[in-house]
C-alpha cells in the first residue's frame, strides 16, 4: 500500500499543481493521493479567491482522491508552526507513504541536508544567527543572513552551497524545510518528494481575478478549473479586500480583547500594533507603520486577522502538543472501499457524517474550540464574498463522488 499525501492551500488549483500530482503518482507508484487543505483564510492571513468546497472540487478533478481540510485556527501561522500542525495530521494517517511538495529549487537533498541542519543548528550557526537577532532583525531574515554567511564563509559542508545558500529566500522553498523538519524529527519512515514549481501561479490568478480578468486566465486553470471558477461566482463574489482591511482595523481600534493572547505576539509588538491602529488613516497606512526589520509584513497581517477573530492563542499551544489534531473533516471523497478504509485509519477523529461530528464535540473541549473558531471563519469569509454562510461549518456534508 502507498499513499502520498500533500497540504496545499489551492488558492487556486492551477495546471502547475496537477502536472505535480502527475507526476508524484508516476514516481511513487501510489494507490491513492490524500490532500490536506487549509479551508478559507491562507496560511498569510488572506481569504481564499473562492470557497474551499470548489477548491476541493478542483483538487479532485487534479488527480487526489480524498480532501481533508485542516481547521482554521491551525493554519494562519508562521512556516514553523504551520508546517508542525500541518504534517501532524499527515503523521496520524499509518500507511501515508510519502509527502509530496513544490518548490522552488524542485531538488530533495539540498532540503534534507537543510533541514537536518537547522535541527542540530551548528555552532558557526547560532553565533551568526545571534549576532543578526541583535541587529534588530525579524528571526526569518536571522537565519536566511545566518545561512547565507555560514555558505559563503565554507563554514560547514553541503553538497550544493550555492542551491542551499538561498533556500530561506522564497516561501516554497522555506516551507519544504519546515516540512522536512518535522520528519525527520519525528524519525517518520514517510519519504519528502519534492517537484519544481512551473511559471503560472496561483497569485497571478488571484490579481485577475481581482481585476476583473478571470478569461486571461482560462490556459492556467484548465477548462475544469475555469468551469468552477464560473459556478463559484454564481454563489459568491470574489473577496472584498477593502472591507476585509476596514474590519481588522475596526476590531484592533475597539480593543475588546487582550493581544497578548494571540500567537506570535512578542513583548511591545501589541502595543505598536494598537497605537498604529489609532494614528493611521485606513489599512495600508497601518500596515506601513506597523512592518518594519523586525516585523514583517506576513505576521502583521496573521495577527491581525487572528485578532479580529479572537483566536487565543491556547487552542493553538495546546494543539501543538498534542500528538494528534482532535479531527479533521472530509470535504470530498471517492466512493471506493478500500479508500474509505484508508481514509479512516487516524489517530485523528475523521468526520464523515454527522454522527461523526456529534460524538467528538460532545467528548473533546479542544475539537469545539477549533470548530467555534471556524465558525467565525465562515461568518467573515460569507460577507466578504456575500455567500450564503453555513451555520456550522463541522455538519457541512461530505461530498462523495
Amino acid at each position: 500500500m502507498k499513499i502520498c499525501a500533500m497540504i496545499a492551500e489551492f488558492n487556486p488549483f492551477h495546471m502547475g499543481h496537477k502536472k505535480i500530482v502527475e507526476r508524484a503518482k508516476k514516481e511513487t507508484g501510489a494507490d491513492f493521493f490524500f490532500c490536506f487543505m487549509g479551508q478559507n483564510f491562507s496560511e498569510r492571513g488572506e481569504p481564499a479567491i473562492i470557497d474551499k468546497q470548489f477548491r476541493a472540487q478542483m483538487a479532485i478533478n487534479g488527480g487526489f482522491d480524498a480532501v481533508f481540510e485542516i481547521p482554521n485556527a491551525l493554519t494562519i501561522l508562521n512556516a514553523e508552526m504551520f508546517a508542525s500542525l500541518t504534517v501532524k495530521a499527515v503523521l496520524s494517517f499509518p500507511h501515508i507513504t510519502h509527502l509530496v511538495f513544490g518548490s522552488e529549487c524542485g531538488k530533495i537533498t539540498p532540503i534534507l541536508e537543510l533541514a537536518k541542519f537547522l535541527i542540530d543548528e551548528p555552532k558557526c550557526f547560532k553565533e551568526s544567527l545571534k549576532k543578526y537577532l541583535q541587529e534588530g532583525y525579524s528571526l526569518n531574515i536571522c537565519k536566511q543572513k545566518a545561512l547565507e554567511e555560514v555558505v559563503d564563509n565554507n563554514l560547514f559542508k553541503f553538497s550544493d552551497p550555492k542551491t542551499t545558500k538561498t533556500l530561506l529566500t522564497l516561501p516554497n522553498n522555506i516551507l519544504a524545510v519546515e516540512y522536512t523538519k518535522v520528519l525527520l524529527k519525528e524519525n517518520s519512515k514517510i519519504i519528502p518528494i519534492t517537484f519544481k514549481r512551473e511559471k503560472g501561479s496561483a497569485t497571478e490568478i488571484r490579481t485577475l481575478c481581482h481585476n476583473g480578468k478571470l478569461n486571461e486566465a482560462k490556459d492556467m486553470l484548465g477548462n475544469f478549473g475555469y468551469e468552477v471558477f464560473t459556478k463559484a461566482q454564481q454563489k459568491q463574489n470574489f473577496p472584498n479586500i477593502a472591507l476585509f482591511e476596514n474590519i481588522k482595523l475596526l476590531s484592533t481600534r475597539l480593543n475588546d480583547f487582550d493581544m497578548k493572547n494571540i500567537i506570535d505576539i512578542s513583548e511591545g509588538l501589541d502595543k505598536k500594533i494598537f497605537n498604529e491602529a489609532l494614528n493611521s488613516t485606513n489599512y495600508q497606512d497601518f500596515l506601513t507603520k506597523a512592518t518594519s526589520k523586525r516585523y514583517g509584513k506576513n505576521r502583521i497581517e496573521r495577527i491581525m486577522l487572528s485578532y479580529a477573530l479572537k483566536i487565543d492563542k491556547k487552542v493553538v499551544e495546546n494543539t501543538l502538543k498534542r500528538k494528534a489534531i482532535p479531527y479533521l473533516k472530509v470535504v470530498i471523497i471517492k466512493k471506493n472501499k478500500r479508500l474509505m478504509q484508508e481514509a479512516q485509519k487516524s489517530s485523528s477523529k475523521i468526520i464523515l457524517r454527522k454522527t461523526d461530528a456529534d460524538a467528538i464535540l460532545k467528548t473533546n473541549k479542544l475539537a469545539k474550540e477549533l470548530n467555534e473558531i471556524d465558525n467565525k471563519c465562515e461568518m467573515l469569509y460569507s460577507l466578504l464574498t456575500q455567500k450564503k454562510p453555513n451555520k456550522n461549518n463541522i455538519y457541512v456534508k461530505t461530498e462523495f463522488i
